[in-house]
């Protein structure tokens, strides 16, 4: 997963689909891979009569842990992209690409709309190298907690 993220972090405004494609197929594997292997080894932990708790539990640690992902990545990616705008753009329009987008085209500021498009590559690159760097920490967390012996 840490390197999709890698991969998806370094693409470009003018980058074109291939790029993406090999990105999410890298960090597609990463999840299938990643994913069995989680709910085996929790499962593992358990009594075999307890399979539909431990299952339960995996599930219900799941499901926080992502609402916080998205919360803490899409709070980066927000606060990055407005940084990355030009002072002058309105809080009005500098709420999401799509915003100072619009906002450039009623002006006809092919300037402005160029800069959203680099603030908006320079944000996606520095959310998708912290989920990488998340997804390392993890993988060394796991590594290190499960090795043999322990």
């Amino acid at each position: 997963m840490a390197c999709g993220f890698t991969v998806l972090a370094g693409l470009s405004p003018t980058g074109g689909y291939l790029p993406v494609a090999a990105g999410l197929a890298v960090l597609g594997l990463g999840t299938g891979f990643s994913g069995p292997a989680v709910t085996g080894t929790v499962l593992a932990a358990v009594p075999r009569h307890r399979a539909g708790m431990g299952s339960a539990l995996n599930d219900a640690h799941q499901q926080p842990g992502i609402a916080v992902g998205v919360a803490v990545l899409g709070g980066l990616l927000t606060a990055a992209y407005r940084a990355g705008l030009p002072s002058a753009v309105p809080e009005s329009a500098d709420g999401s690409p799509a915003a100072t987008l619009a906002y450039a085209a009623a002006r006809s500021d092919a300037a402005l709309a160029e800069a959203a498009r680099t603030a908006f590559t320079a944000a996606q690159s520095a959310t998708l190298l912290t989920a990488a760097g998340c997804a390392a920490a993890g993988a060394l967390t796991a590594a290190v907690a499960l090795r043999p012996g322990r």
